[in-house]
């Protein structure tokens, strides 16, 4: 993480968000919770630094209020999500681990914890879809993934090592 990372950081503690016990308490007093994000990480808008606000991850912010923590940030060190779920932001689920670390913990395939199609499925997907007559949206439906999910698997972005 960059030291511009880590200057927002400390700025919102600066401005006095605070942890008590599981939760992040924002300057006013209240539980800040922030939002699911697309990619299923929970992530919160900062409070103003510098006459801008800043999206920041939930569970790096948390990490860091309860720990103080600058090194882990100064390092490039990651934080793990112990049990899969990228919500799922209790300390007891939060590991620091370095990148490659935090790559060995992810496995590619349907051995993947958060994987929703077999390599069956996906091989499928990629012959209807090739084969014309089917729309992205349809085969989304059929499969039930989002339409930007098909579109990802029929570009090779989502299981590039799967061989056709």
């Amino acid at each position: 993480m960059s030291q511009k990372q880590l200057g927002i950081m400390i700025a919102i503690r600066d401005k006095g968000y605070r942890m008590d016990g599981e939760d992040i308490i924002g300057t006013r007093g209240g539980v800040i919770k922030g939002y699911i994000a697309h990619n299923g990480y929970r992530v919160l808008n900062s409070p103003t630094i510098g006459g801008k606000r800043y999206s920041v991850m939930y569970h790096r912010l948390k990490y860091f209020l309860s720990t103080g923590d600058e090194q882990f940030l100064l390092e490039g060190m990651e934080i793990h999500h112990i049990n899969g779920n990228r919500s799922d932001n209790f300390l007891s689920n939060l590991q620091v681990v370095s990148p490659h670390s935090h790559r060995s913990h992810h496995s590619k395939g349907e051995e993947h914890n958060l994987v929703k199609l077999t390599e069956g499925e996906v091989r499928s997907i990629r012959v209807e879809y090739a084969s014309g007559g089917v729309t992205q949206r349809e085969l989304a439906a059929k499969y039930g993934v989002s339409r930007g999910h098909i579109s990802d698997i029929a570009s090779g972005k989502y299981w590039a090592s799967l061989d056709d």
